[in-house]
């Protein structure tokens, strides 16, 4: 005796990895690869930061740190261009090079003024001063310029620096000019201011009591009384030089100012870039290159002479606040310092060369922080001509940036790279400027390749979530299949037994009696009918998987289809005990139309199913009902019984190909799982729809819903 293999149940393990593996592996690789392909261009992006980072901090040391040649003629002969300078005497002490100084020092005039002026001099002088201290402004006009007419004001014997004639002509001018001014007369106090220049000559003292020049104020008052430069005095035109002559040897707070707009009164005018009358025919490129070459000649030397004027304003301003830095050079001055008053500065001690000797003053040269600004931004500019990088410079302690923007972040240390100077205090750090536009390409790829790995996961799990449905369904099906074959199997086998035994028995003779016989032969043909019916479901299953199904739709009579099919079912509902009856409501109404245009006989064979499971599940002496109610929009047939009623959990579950409530082994009722799958297909198919009312112990309701047209 063989003893029989248990069969294997299939399994979805190795059909799962087949279909996820690839696409895990694939994701893995598609990571890996975006994140070299980053990684990559982060090294690129901090290999081309290197030599820029290289580049400004060697630019920067030789811009500060030079070899200093020596000093000629008051003008420091060195490599750093563009830098102030300054020199620190051996004992500490800060050179300088003008005798005034600022704050400026107060001279007043002596209180016996009187007393040194020539007599008529003093008389006016008196005079004069009497009547403005009044508002006499007339009056005092008249008695100063008698006072300042050409000829000797101060005696002889007392002149000496801080009384001169120059500075009391200047003095009086000064106070006629205010006086026309107070009477409204513009021109007259333009005239008068520049009388206060004219009283002075090169190398006068020009001081007030106050201290302040009086040819720079007089300068800036007739600049801002002057509307137009055709209201300035003549010689300011014809004899610059005098001018800027006169006025460029004083220093004071105010000549900064006195330079910029002297140099503004330099710059070319709509009438000096006049197309002459032989180039209003030539091209707008030739026009163009005419304008500038006449706004680069335009007076050049007068402008170069302002600039240097403004440099040494600048060179005197920084004198100050290094005096101010250190008063006394109590202790010896650092190699490297910032100096944060108004005038914003680094100062560095140059090297020596090797003509000077250690004991000769030391020169520190100072760095505007707006020039450094503007070298960090020419050296950059130099060393990254793509602009693709922002630099970061720490000088002595303070920050200055280039090309920094708001997407910058200097702490992405990929693309980063630095170089420090600790002798010098100098640090460079360059990074990306714009890291987001660096990496546009590389972030698009990143996404397109993203997005397609993960559409790829996302179409793999749908693919494996089907599949295992599909696995799911196919075993599922399997097994209904097999329990179908088993029910078709034991409902053909039955029926077939019967009548095989009734046969040989009618055959062998073993019955005699013609009532017997009768009701044998009865037995057989409702056993031939039962094979029939089973039979015919079995086809039209077939028919309805393969999409061979047809209907004829014609008119038919609903109420007699019914009566005619509870007719029909009444002598199987009798021998299984059950009543059958047909209940109808409401056919009489004129507006219902109860011909409807269906498939008379397709119909008929899904009500049967619903009878027949309604017969087979009702106990004896219980009543079926079938129940036929129009309404305006459709049509109900129902059947009611009065069986062990179906949980609410397998309404759906019934309608389902080969599924019957409870195991094979202890079905208790005959079917083989595929009617009411055949009674739902024939409804949908005449655009109704079936369903069911239960619950476990109160029977259950099939309810077919036509539309009515």
């Amino acid at each position: 005796m063989t003893t029989r293999q248990p069969q294997r149940k299939p399994t979805f393990l190795w059909q799962g990895v087949l279909i996820l593996v690839p696409v895990v592996v694939l994701v893995a690789v598609g990571l890996w690869t975006l994140r070299q392909d980053r990684a990559a261009m982060e090294q690129e992006a901090r290999g081309r930061a290197e030599p820029i980072a290289a580049a400004t901090l060697a630019g920067l040391k030789q811009h500060v740190q030079q070899i200093v040649r020596g000093v000629r003629d008051g003008t420091l002969v060195t490599l750093t261009r563009g830098a102030l300078w300054f020199e620190v005497q051996p004992d500490n002490s800060l050179g300088q090079l003008w005798p005034f100084t600022w704050p400026p020092t107060p001279a007043p005039f002596p209180t016996n003024l009187v007393d040194l002026l020539n007599p008529e001099r003093a008389q006016l002088w008196h005079e004069a001063g009497a009547a403005y201290s009044t508002g006499g402004w007339g009056q005092a006009i008249d008695l100063y310029s008698a006072f300042a007419t050409n000829g000797g004001i101060v005696k002889q014997d007392f002149e000496h620096a801080g009384l001169t004639s120059e500075r009391l002509r200047g003095e009086a001018y000064l106070r006629i000019a205010a006086a026309q001014l107070q009477l409204s007369q513009t021109n007259l106090a333009v005239e008068a201011y520049d009388s206060v220049l004219r009283s002075f000559t090169h190398g006068s003292d020009t001081r007030s009591e106050a201290g302040v020049p009086l040819t720079h104020l007089a300068a800036l008052r007739i600049l801002d009384l002057s509307r137009n430069p055709g209201e300035l005095p003549r010689w300011w035109d014809t004899n610059f030089f005098a001018v800027f002559n006169l006025l460029s040897s004083d220093c004071s707070p105010f000549g900064n100012e006195l330079a910029l707009r002297l140099r503004a009164l330099l710059q070319p005018t709509t009438q000096d870039l006049a197309i002459p009358p032989h180039l209003l025919n030539a091209t707008e490129a030739r026009k163009q290159a005419w304008r500038e070459t006449r706004e680069a000649a335009h007076k050049v030397t007068e402008r170069a002479e302002i600039e240097n004027w403004l440099r040494s304003q600048e060179i005197w301003r920084l004198y100050h606040e290094a005096a101010d830095l250190f008063p006394r050079a109590a202790a010896a001055w650092p190699e490297r310092f910032w100096v944060d008053g108004n005038y914003r500065w680094l100062a560095v001690l140059q090297k020596r060369s090797a003509s000077e000797t250690a004991l000769g003053p030391r020169v520190f040269a100072a760095f505007p922080k707006a020039q450094l600004d503007e070298e960090i931004r020419r050296i950059t500019n130099q060393a990254d001509p793509l602009g693709l990088f922002a630099v970061k410079v720490s000088i002595q302690g303070r920050v200055f940036a280039a090309r920094q923007t708001e997407g910058t972040n200097w702490k992405y240390r990929e693309v980063s790279s630095t170089a420090d100077a600790p002798e010098d205090s100098i640090s460079v750090a360059v990074t990306l400027a714009d890291p987001a536009a660096f990496f546009g390409a590389q972030r698009q790829r990143q996404l397109w390749f993203g997005g397609l790995m993960l559409a790829a996961a996302v179409a793999c799990v749908l693919a494996f979530a089907s599949t295992w449905r599909a696995y799911r369904r196919q075993l599922s099906l399997n097994e209904q299949k097999s329990n179908f074959v088993s029910s078709v199997s034991h409902e053909l086998r039955a029926p077939i037994a019967s009548v095989r035994l009734l046969a040989e028995s009618l055959e062998r003779g073993k019955v005699s009696e013609p009532a017997k016989q009768n009701e044998y032969f009865r037995f057989i043909g409702q056993e031939c009918r039962r094979l029939s019916a089973l039979i015919e479901n079995v086809l039209d299953f077939s028919r309805i998987e393969q999409g061979r199904k047809q209907y004829e739709f014609e008119p038919t009579d609903i109420v007699a289809l019914a009566e005619q099919t509870v007719k029909l079912m009444e002598p199987y509902a009798a021998e299984r005990g059950v009543k059958l009856a047909l209940e109808t409501s409401n056919t009489q109404h004129p507006t219902c139309n109860l011909e409807l245009n269906v498939d008379g006989r397709a119909i008929q064979q899904a009500l049967v199913n619903l009878i027949d499971n309604a017969i087979k599940h009702s106990p004896k002496g219980q009543m079926v009902t079938v129940g036929l109610t129009p309404v305006t929009s459709h049509l109900t047939l129902s059947v009611t019984d009065r069986g062990p009623g179906i949980p609410a959990s397998e309404h759906e579950k019934i309608f389902q190909r080969f599924y019957r409530l409870g195991s094979e082994l202890r079905r208790e009722t005959q079917g083989v799982g595929i009617g009411l799958s055949i009674v739902k297909h024939i409804v949908e198919a005449h655009g109704g729809r079936v369903r069911v009312e239960s619950e476990v112990g109160k029977g259950s309701r099939f309810t077919i819903q036509l539309q009515m047209k």
